[in-house]
């Protein structure tokens, strides 16, 4: 968003086909989409702290004069947000459900516990599982300056009259060097 320069753009959406006009304010953007609102309010006010370095950088339009810790928050920014998105919770979910969900029921099944709604109480603890992995991931994220470190930062200026064209689903996760 803060390198758009109205108020509303163009979204290519893959799954459908199609483009669509859409607000800045709701792309990439959904209302709880981590469940509950004291973790919502928390990821907004990392975000917060990250938002000082971003400014800097599109303020001066140059990486070369940012502090070890700025560079540090930025590392955390671009790990935290790759793991807050759609792709990675979907990742999640389809790849630990089906392991979750049985492991639940067999312990359920060794264990004395008789319950009214058995597949509710298993469904339940899968999801809570699934998205404590996902809390998991996004606190990695957090802390991906450490992980990322060794990285130079650069900051890639486009000279063409094309757009910039991005997603939240990176092409390339490795570091091949």
């Amino acid at each position: 968003r803060p390198w758009a320069t109205d108020e509303s753009t163009q979204v290519y959406v893959f799954e459908a086909q199609q483009n669509f006009t859409h607000s800045l304010t709701k792309i990439c953007s959904r209302d709880y989409f981590h469940g509950n609102p004291k973790v919502e309010k928390e990821l907004s006010s990392i975000e917060g702290k990250h938002e000082a370095v971003l400014k800097k950088i599109r303020r001066t339009m140059d990486v070369s004069g940012l502090t070890d810790l700025e560079i540090a928050t930025l590392l955390s920014f671009v790990a935290f947000q790759r793991n807050r998105t759609r792709a990675v919770k979907q990742e999640v979910w389809e790849s630990g459900e089906e392991i979750i969900s049985d492991g639940v029921r067999e312990d359920f099944e060794e264990s004395s516990l008789v319950l009214d709604e058995e597949e509710s109480y298993i469904d339940g603890l899968t999801n809570a599982y699934i998205q404590s992995i996902h809390y998991s991931l996004i606190i990695h994220g957090i802390f991906g300056h450490i992980i990322l470190g060794d990285l130079r930062v650069a900051l890639l200026c486009n000279q063409t009259n094309t757009p910039f064209v991005t997603c939240d689903v990176p092409i390339a996760h490795d570091n091949p060097s």
